[in-house]
């Protein structure tokens, strides 16, 4: 988590581990890694969509 460090950083973690009954590890990995691929998801879903709308003008 780039925009928050430290402190910040551990109580957003800490708030949603005791929202979802989990541990505070299994928070930080699931940000880490899937939010990254939710994004990279979204980017080829939106360039897919561009990409089809840019061909049925032509």
């Amino acid at each position: 988590m780039t925009v928050l460090n430290g402190f910040d950083s551990y109580m957003l973690c800490k708030f949603l581990a005791g929202l979802f009954h989990t541990s505070v590890d299994n928070v930080y990995w699931s940000l880490t890694f899937i939010t990254p691929a939710v994004a990279l998801i979204a980017y080829i879903v939106c360039y897919l969509i561009t990409r089809s709308k840019s061909n049925v003008s032509e």
